[in-house]
């Protein structure tokens, strides 16, 4: 269970990290480059087998209820914003959702590795 939560976690704070995106006009390769960055450290002090399963868990965010649901909500969010483009903001979102998980599973690697 203790995966599971993590994996959730992962996703909504980074679903939230693109919303904040899109309100604040923050550039998207920013996020990124950072947020891979982060990955690439991580994944070299976490246990080897947490590393091919963090990024199966990315793998979550890209599954059939995750995707629309992400993609409704970010073009509501950007429809709803005046001076916000709904196709170009609202791009990435799935890209910056998938790194939640990668980063949760990789600090579980830390901690229980």
């Amino acid at each position: 269970m203790v995966l599971i939560y993590a994996v959730a976690i992962g996703v909504a704070i980074f679903v939230a990290l693109a919303m904040l995106r899109i309100i604040f006009g923050i550039e998207l390769k920013w996020l990124l480059l950072g947020g891979y960055a982060a990955v690439f450290i991580l994944a070299a002090f976490t246990a080897d087998d947490f590393v091919p399963i963090s990024f199966d868990a990315g793998g979550v965010t890209t599954g059939p209820m995750t995707v629309p649901f992400i993609l409704a909500l970010g073009v509501g969010v950007t429809s709803v914003l005046r001076g916000k483009s709904s196709s170009s903001d609202s791009f990435g979102l799935v890209a910056l959702a998938s790194i939640g998980p990668i980063l949760a599973v990789l600090v579980l690697g830390v901690i229980y590795g």
